[in-house]
């Protein structure tokens, strides 16, 4: 018995220390069964019963977890055309699931981030079933009697569980999940009785909500926003992409993020670049076309450095100080006003030698 106490204490233990690998949690829902005490004028929906349960997940990789469930629940079947009942009669039953979920990963992209995610997983097992049925049959004979009597034994029975949800993560810490499950007994002994000929056509099942709580040593947490403060980027303001608010949802966030209230990748620091030419647009003076980042992020056809719109020669190369015009001679008269391109002057004689 202690050495059963130690291993709960320290069970306890890593839980509470884990970083978000443990859930515990708890259902609530219906029970339905099926079997020999039920006819072909037998609702199954007739034999719902209220079932409720808790569970203890290992979160084992985002896809996979592994999940050990109890459940209490009440199996019953309404009289049949036989006179054959199965009144309420208490069940309890003791899993280990494994769960595959498909669309984990798209929860947590990554170590930093999360992502509230609607995802479809499916699950399976093996459990023991624990019941006692009541039963009762309008024929009383001795014989019936005796054979309720061997019914209503205590027994219990192992089972394969079955079953897929939904789930939603409400935050890093808080899980809601709508499920349904079929439990198979190998034997034809849930409601006591085998009216069928040896086969085995007992099953019961369970339908409901599943709330959990990630446990997780995340430490202090100031905002509140379930990133601890040693690795929140932003622990004074709550937000969902390493702690830190992303109002643009561009995932460039903190002080990287230039323009806050702008979608933007995050080579340009989080700002847009409308025209792609890889100066972002606050930077850009024609921020609608491509162009060089030497011309003001504008087009620049000859490549002299004057964007085309300020460019008097915008298809030959010139020196900014002549706005992007050649002077062939050298003698400060762009050629466009030189009257002797080709021979050194002055801006007196519109660039041409003294005679």
């Amino acid at each position: 018995m202690r050495i059963f106490f130690i291993i709960i204490i320290c069970l306890f233990c890593d839980i509470c220390q884990a970083q978000q690998k443990w859930e515990v949690g708890g259902f609530a829902g219906a029970s339905f069964y099926s079997g020999d005490l039920i006819d072909s004028t037998t609702s199954v929906l007739s034999t719902t019963g209220f079932s409720a349960g808790a569970l203890l997940r290992r979160i084992i990789t985002p896809r996979v977890n592994l999940r050990g469930y109890a459940t209490f629940a009440a199996i019953k079947a309404n009289e049949d055309k036989n006179g054959r009942k199965l009144d309420p009669s208490p069940f309890f039953e003791a899993t280990v699931l494994g769960e595959f979920d498909p669309w984990g990963n798209y929860r947590r992209p990554d170590d930093d981030t999360f992502v509230p995610t609607f995802s479809l997983y499916f699950f399976g097992g093996v459990g023991s079933s624990f019941v006692s049925p009541r039963i009762s049959f309008r024929d009383t004979t001795d014989n019936v009697l005796q054979d309720i009597a061997d019914a209503e034994k205590f027994r219990a029975i192992l089972s394969v569980p079955v079953g897929a949800g939904l789930r939603y993560d409400l935050s890093r810490n808080w899980v809601l999940q709508l499920e349904g499950s079929v439990r198979v007994p190998v034997s034809d002994r849930l409601d006591g009785v085998n009216l069928s000929g040896g086969a085995n056509n007992d099953f019961n099942g369970h339908f409901g909500l599943l709330v959990s709580y990630k446990f997780g040593g995340i430490g202090a947490d100031t905002d509140g926003d379930g990133f601890p403060d040693n690795d929140d980027t932003c622990p004074k303001v709550p937000g969902k992409i390493k702690g830190c608010p992303d109002e643009d949802k561009d995932k460039v966030i903190g002080a990287k993020d230039e323009c806050p209230d702008a979608y933007g990748l995050d080579k340009n620091n989080g700002c847009p670049d409308t025209d792609e030419d890889g100066i972002i647009d606050k930077d850009d003076n024609c921020p609608n076309e491509p162009g060089r980042k030497a011309a003001g992020g504008c087009p620049d056809a000859d490549k002299d450095d004057v964007a085309d719109n300020d460019d008097d020669c915008p298809k030959i190369k010139g020196p900014i100080d002549l706005k992007g015009c050649p002077d062939s001679d050298g003698d400060g008269v762009r050629d466009i006003d030189d009257k002797c391109p080709t021979k050194y002057g002055s801006k007196e004689l519109n660039g041409c030698p003294e005679q």
